[in-house]
């Protein structure tokens, strides 16, 4: 797992890149608190268009931050997500 982040005016996007399993993605939890906590940052993106394969761990993590984010008045999205990852995310209702 790598990610990588940009930001444009008060969004923060990050860019997954390999496999967000679990056993990986303490380093994407880290990374990304930081910038949850910024009272700068008004929405956070995950950019999916290198995410190759989500479990159910990573599931959960992107359904944390969510909660975590939305909690704090601030907008999350998700951004290309693949047809297959999609499908995981229709099935868990995170794509509402």
């Amino acid at each position: 797992m790598k990610i990588t982040n940009h930001r444009t005016g008060k969004i923060e996007i990050f860019f997954l890149t390999g496999d967000l399993i679990n056993h990986e993605f303490d380093e994407v939890k880290n990374f990304v608190e930081r910038y949850i906590e910024d009272k700068d940052v008004d929405g956070i993106i995950f950019n999916c268009k290198q995410l190759d394969y989500i479990d159910s761990s990573g599931l959960g993590y992107i359904a944390s931050v969510f909660k975590t984010i939305t909690g704090t008045n601030k907008k999350f999205s998700l951004s290309s997500v693949s047809k297959a990852n999609m499908e995981l995310f229709s099935l868990t209702k995170l794509d509402k």
